[in-house]
């Protein structure tokens, strides 16, 4: 297993922002009422919340520093709706991330193509995760957005 920190997308982290949701709502609202089910059925309840909390922890492990901070400061005001496919909005494009990837992208192109900086200094990396640009690589010892060798 890798000791350095891995990064993580932001399709992933809303991904297991649900699971994280999901499993606070099996140990607020499920398992107090468990025993309603049967034995069998509340005894299967308490095991998927505890190897979901393992999971969450192994996870939470691997993430660099403000990766970790980031998920958690999010998971305090994360839940989750379930609605009906008939009344799943529809979502609207959003002119803004347009600009705000385009901008990235040449930010990207002209600074992070062969960079050797340490990740952790760089303030480019820090705007562009703040920002929930998508990482063009996710190898936890590299840069996320760097860009070794691409020639445009």
């Amino acid at each position: 297993m890798s000791t350095k920190p891995r990064y993580v997308s932001k399709a992933e982290r809303q991904s297991i922002l649900t699971l994280d949701a999901l499993g606070a709502h099996l140990i607020n609202r499920v398992l107090p009422q468990a025993h309603r089910y049967g034995p069998e059925v509340a005894r299967r309840w308490r095991t998927a919340a505890t190897h979901l909390a393992k999971g969450l922890r192994a996870w939470l492990d691997g993430l660099a520093p403000e990766d970790r901070e980031r998920f958690l400061r999010e998971s305090s005001t994360t839940r989750v709706i379930l609605t009906s496919e008939a009344y799943v909005p529809r979502p609207d494009s959003d002119a803004g991330m347009d600009v705000l990837y385009t901008l990235a992208e040449h930010a990207i192109g002209t600074t992070c193509r062969g960079c050797t900086r340490d990740p952790e200094a760089c303030d480019l990396r820090r705007a562009l995760v703040a920002a929930d640009v998508p990482y063009s690589t996710t190898e936890p010892e590299r840069c996320p957005y760097e860009m070794p060798g691409v020639e445009m």
